[in-house]
């Protein structure tokens, strides 16, 4: 009866119900104060009241969240502050203990989030949509958007607006909505980069680079200003830095985007590797100096961090040498000492590159060019030190297939047919022998880089076959 009385003329109008909740807390006051004492210690009266009470003011809160939809962000705000910050504090002193009304509330938090989810969603859309239009900002010497300042800004406003609630749970919940909101835009960018690279501007690209380093840095912030504000099992379910490396993996997609637009650039160049326009020209000379000009006069060197550059460079130089041995494997011709001399040539010339213009290291650059010189080897080498020297190529590179090697040792001039079947025959004995070993012994050895896998597709008379082996 007296529940009823109280909140007869409240109806849903949260500011009222709260109003009358005064009511309620001073009741308990007095059942606490000078009722309790009349009563037998045993009879446990305080506690008796307060479970009633708090049963029924659950009830109330479950029938509103009903209605969740019909309250404004305002009132879930307050419900939850009152009842974290107010009621519930008052029974701690009392030293009672009972279900907290925000598991009653807990249907209204997740309607807040979920409006907040819609909210967020449609705002990380426009801002995406936006961000592309506008140029890049230079700070510090780089290039920047406002995307990452504005997400994470949006990001923060919706712990800011909880956080006065007092209640971890709310944050949680709040929190991990946000997390999820962060994903999905990570999608939206990576979906952007990989299918609309071509319309992309350099300038907007690099700025994407820039911008996803710093995101990953403001997932981390994120991460220190939370870790007091939420309960810790919902923090543990947060996957910080599962967040963080997507950003820094969307820059890596960023930097891949760089290499597709140079080389689109640089194709119809590679494309004459081994044919007759290779021989008259300096073609990797002039390829070179077309990677020089992006870095320097399209700005890819000056508007990133040196640290992605390097890596930008390595890709490059990862994806030259991929093309140039494709070419070698695929175009038709004979390989003799004028070959073997251009070959050697372009090697040198891509090392220089490495050095002056790509800021390499020397054992990165040795790596990444290894593969050039132990091909170059068995087309080059007496025919008695090609099993000499494919057993070493196969105890770095265990994929390697005898295929490949046929294919290779077929474009060397001094080799007839007969020649070619009995050396054929070695290198296979040399597989039988070698590669058991070579493929264990990947497991347990180190590079200097973190090599690529080299796609090499065969062409031949009869079939196509493509070969996996790591640099």
């Amino acid at each position: 009866m007296r529940f009823k009385e109280v909140f007869s003329g409240a109806g849903e109008d949260v500011g009222r119900i709260l109003a009358q909740t005064k009511v309620l807390q001073g009741d308990l006051k007095v059942v606490m104060g000078d009722v309790t004492p009349c009563f037998p210690e045993w009879y446990d009266i305080g506690q008796f009241y307060v479970e009633e009470y708090n049963q029924r003011l659950s009830t109330m809160f479950s029938e509103l969240a009903q209605q969740a939809d019909d309250l404004a962000t305002a009132e879930i705000l307050n419900l939850v502050k009152w009842a974290q910050l107010e009621y519930e504090p008052q029974l701690k002193t009392w030293g009672i203990q009972v279900e907290p009304l925000t598991t009653a509330l807990l249907p209204l938090m997740h309607s807040f989030k979920d409006d907040m989810k819609k909210m967020m969603d449609q705002w990380c859309t426009r801002l995406l949509e936006a961000d592309r239009k506008n140029e890049p900002d230079e700070i510090d010497g780089k290039y920047y958007t406002d995307a990452p300042v504005l997400l994470f800004k949006f990001v923060n406003q919706q712990i800011d607006v909880v956080a006065p609630t007092g209640c971890k749970k709310f944050v949680g919940v709040v929190l991990e909505e946000c997390i999820q909101v962060i994903r999905r835009y990570q999608l939206a960018v990576v979906k952007m980069l990989q299918e609309e690279w071509e319309q992309l501007f350099m300038e907007y690209t690099l700025a994407t680079i820039n911008n996803n380093t710093k995101c990953a840095d403001y997932t981390q912030e994120l991460r220190f200003k939370v870790a007091e504000r939420v309960e810790s099992d919902q923090i543990a379910r947060i996957d910080f830095d599962g967040c963080a490396a997507a950003f820094e993996g969307i820059a890596g997609t960023a930097v891949t985007v760089i290499i597709n637009i140079i080389f689109k650039d640089l194709e119809p160049a590679i494309e004459k590797f081994f044919q007759k326009e290779w021989h008259e020209r300096d073609l990797m000379g002039e390829i070179i100096a077309t990677l020089v000009d992006y870095f320097e006069n399209e700005d890819v060197k000056a508007k990133i961090s040196f640290t992605v550059f390097v890596k930008l460079a390595q890709e490059a130089v990862e994806r030259l040498v991929l093309r140039y041995i494709e070419e070698m494997f695929n175009r038709k011709h004979t390989v003799d000492k004028k070959v073997i001399a251009k070959m050697k040539a372009d090697e040198n010339a891509l090392r220089q590159f490495c050095s002056d213009d790509a800021s390499l290291p020397d054992k990165t650059t040795d790596v990444l060019l290894a593969p050039l010189a132990q091909l170059r080897s068995l087309l080059d080498t007496d025919v008695d030190m090609v099993p000499v020297y494919l057993g070493d190529l196969l105890d770095e590179h265990p994929d390697v297939t005898l295929l490949m090697i046929e294919t290779l040792l077929s474009k060397r001039g001094d080799l007839n047919k007969i020649q070619l079947k009995e050396l054929t025959d070695t290198c296979a004995r040399v597989f039988e022998t070698k590669q058991p070993a070579a493929v264990s012994a990947t497991a347990t050895t180190a590079t200097v880089v973190t090599p690529p896998f080299l796609i090499v597709v065969i062409h031949n008379e009869h079939h196509t076959h493509t070969t996996h082996y790591t640099l």
